[in-house]
């Protein structure tokens, strides 16, 4: 070996360990990059993912409150049902009362009209 060969060169080695440092950087970060890579599809996936749950989620609500609504005005409809159901009852009640005044007064009226007709034929008999 020659003596030039043989006598240590400190900034070659420092040079050396600086490239070796510098790749060993630089394939860390690679790796590093291609995690981050997978974790942001990951992300990407869940949040999709995540947003067709509240579009759902939207849905969802937007059809229970049809139906609670529909529900309110079913509760409207039964209670005019009942309001309803009591002035039938009560017209019903005036109904009897006003066809039990009129057979009574019928029943009134039927001697008088045949007192009447009894006084028309005294009157024909006297003409």
């Amino acid at each position: 070996a020659s003596a030039a060969s043989l006598v240590r060169d400190p900034a070659g080695e420092v040079l050396e360990l600086r490239r070796r440092e510098l790749e060993a950087d630089r394939l860390r970060l690679e790796g590093e990059s291609v995690r981050f890579r997978a974790e942001a599809k990951e992300l990407r996936v869940r949040l999709d993912s995540e947003r067709q749950e509240v579009m759902r989620l939207k849905g969802d609500a937007r059809r229970q409150e049809k139906a609670m609504s529909k529900l309110g005005q079913f509760h409207q409809v039964e209670d005019e049902n009942r309001r309803l159901k009591v002035e039938i009852q009560s017209l019903e009640g005036r109904l009897d009362e006003v066809k039990g005044t009129a057979e009574a007064q019928k029943a009134a009226k039927a001697p008088l009209e045949r007192d009447i007709g009894a006084l028309r034929k005294k009157e024909h008999a006297w003409d």
